[in-house]
């Protein structure tokens, strides 16, 4: 990184970005405000960061926006488990453990949600509001309570006439009803015909079907097998995919702003697995080449034989940037290993090359008995 980005590992990252430069600094290290990584520096909002580097033309900072902006931002899951043992996530002392790393790169257009905020508006509205407070010794009106009155609602009688139309009119729609409920049976009735002629067609069909199925099968297990061979190549195939990209052959990635280096470069990232307490590397670094988007990586290590919870650190470093890494917590309860019995197998050649001796012995000695009589 020192050599690509022509800056120290202890200096800020943001003279990673174009025309900044050091004496910009100073405005971002204040009492109200300190900017220590890329993503605080993306997070501020339009105004105020505009308003601190307003030095620069548009053009610069154009450029320096659109650097910040294609700068990587790494999502990293982490999944450990033990592949040759039957319950694979339970983890014994001296097993080999597989630790799959789930890599997702998104820029930082993608991730940092700018709200564009007018501070000045902000600071106006705020004293307007105070304003518009009273103090305490004022007194304030009393709401006056507001009293609906209930009307009262008045239902007037029926006369005879009109229930003799409504009972009329209830008959005649009880009438319908019962019409419609005989009509819909006759439907059903039928439906109900219709179906089982079909159902006696469909076995007939089948019968069909399972004769002349019974004379295909021959021909179409030749086809099932193709179909397999086709599934077990293609598999294969992904594999070695997975395996070019894992080892970096044609991998493509994201070009790198390093305008100090003196030739072309793409991201390349370094992951491995550390115990921070030790400052021990666990497991060799791996490099990682074509992570375009979104990429796996296995690590694998052997389980410490000391039992109980241990915590490890799955760290990813990235061979471009500054302040680009990623760290996830790794942890582990390690369970006493099972015991198993072990079988001598010299012992079991020695029995059957007995029994076969014997069985042999016996052979020869009824040839012999045989030959004699004769």
């Amino acid at each position: 990184v020192v050599s690509t980005q022509s800056t120290g590992d202890n200096k800020s990252p943001l003279l990673q970005l174009p025309h900044f430069t050091e004496d910009m600094l100073k405005y971002f290290s204040t009492k109200r405000i300190k900017i220590k990584s890329l993503i605080q520096f993306a997070q501020l909002s339009e105004a105020d960061r505009r308003s601190k580097l307003r030095m620069l033309g548009e053009e610069e900072y154009d450029n320096m926006m659109r650097v910040l902006w294609s700068m990587p931002h790494i999502d990293m899951e982490v999944k450990s488990e033990v592949l040759d043992d039957e319950n694979t996530m339970t983890i014994s002392a001296g097993s080999i453990v597989t630790v799959t790393c789930f890599l997702d790169r998104k820029s930082l257009r993608d991730v940092v949600d700018v709200i564009e905020v007018d501070e000045p508006v902000l600071a106006i509205k705020e004293e307007d509001e105070k304003d518009v407070k009273k103090k305490s010794w004022q007194k304030q009106p009393k709401k006056q309570k507001t009293v609906q009155k209930k009307k009262k609602v008045v239902q007037k009688k029926k006369t005879k006439s009109e229930e003799n139309k409504e009972n009329e009119n209830a008959d005649e729609e009880n009438k319908q009803l019962v019409k419609q409920g005989e009509e819909e049976a006759d439907d059903e009735n039928e439906e109900e015909s219709e179906e089982e002629r079909e159902k006696s067609d469909a076995d007939d069909r089948s019968e069909d079907e399972n004769e002349s199925g019974s004379e295909d099968n021959d021909s179409t297990a030749g086809g099932d097998k193709d179909y397999d061979d086709d599934e077990e190549w293609s598999s294969l195939q992904q594999e070695i995919t997975k395996k070019k990209n894992q080892d970096g052959e044609g991998a493509e990635s994201h070009p790198v702003h390093c305008p100090f280096f003196p030739v072309d470069k793409e991201e390349g990232w370094w992951v491995f697995i550390a115990d921070r307490k030790t400052g021990e590397v666990i497991t060799p670094p791996k490099y990682v080449a074509g992570l375009k988007d979104k990429q796996e990586v296995i690590l694998k290590f052997q389980a410490p034989d000391i039992l109980g919870h241990h915590k490890f650190n799955v760290i990813l470093k990235s061979d471009s940037y500054l302040n680009c890494e990623k760290e996830v917590l790794l942890k582990l309860f390690v369970e006493k290993a099972i015991e198993t019995r072990a079988v001598k197998q010299w012992e079991h050649i020695s029995d059957s090359e007995e029994s076969d001796s014997a069985t042999e012995s016996e052979c020869t000695d009824s040839e012999t008995e045989e030959e004699d009589e004769d």
